[in-house]
């Protein structure tokens, strides 16, 4: 997605803004307020955390892990939970 087009985007939600204000963002000379967060999650499908770089997991990624999960047997998914701390584990 281009500047414009996020920009154009963004000015469904808001009074319009200019895809310098994009750039801005990106190359951190401002920062978004929190009404454009909010819009920006909205638009991208994603949630704060993973927008402002608390949370390495997108929101997408992580409804895709859930749908995934549901429905598995229980004894299944305590044997997914064991392999997912072996996994963290071994990262740290």
């Amino acid at each position: 997605m281009t500047q414009k087009e996020l920009a154009d985007a963004i000015s469904k939600y808001r009074n319009s803004i200019m895809h310098n204000t994009i750039s801005n963002w990106e190359n951190n000379i401002n920062i978004p307020d929190i009404r454009s967060v909010a819009i920006l999650c909205d638009i991208l499908h994603t949630d704060s955390n993973y927008l402002l770089g608390l949370d390495n997991v997108d929101l997408a990624r992580k409804k895709e892990l859930i749908k995934i999960l549901d429905g598995i047997q229980d004894d299944k998914l305590e044997e997914i939970i064991r392999y997912a701390k072996y996994l963290k584990e071994k990262e740290d």
